[in-house]
């Protein structure tokens, strides 16, 4: 006050208040963390039934891409018997 009103002046606050406000502060961390933990498991458990679907649909593609691969080779193959008659 001493320098005028635009400088700050000294501000206090009680170890109490500042410790309740922490205290608070930690413990909406705290709940936050619970809930998101409770969520992640959720999705882990969903995500634990549908892998055998998934995996039996990748397996499933997998083999039908090998398939295509050899129809695209066997085609190949073909082309080349069929040039050297000619």
């Amino acid at each position: 006050m001493r320098y005028g009103k635009d400088t700050c002046s000294s501000h206090r606050i009680r170890e109490e208040v500042l410790d309740q406000m922490v205290q608070e502060k930690l413990s909406e961390i705290h709940e936050s963390a619970r809930q998101e933990l409770t969520k992640l498991k959720q999705l882990q458990k969903r995500r634990a039934l549908k892998e055998p679907v998934l995996n039996a649909r990748r397996l499933n593609l997998e083999n039908r891409l090998m398939e295509l691969n050899q129809e695209v080779d066997d085609i190949l193959m073909e082309n080349l018997r069929y040039k050297k008659v000619l």
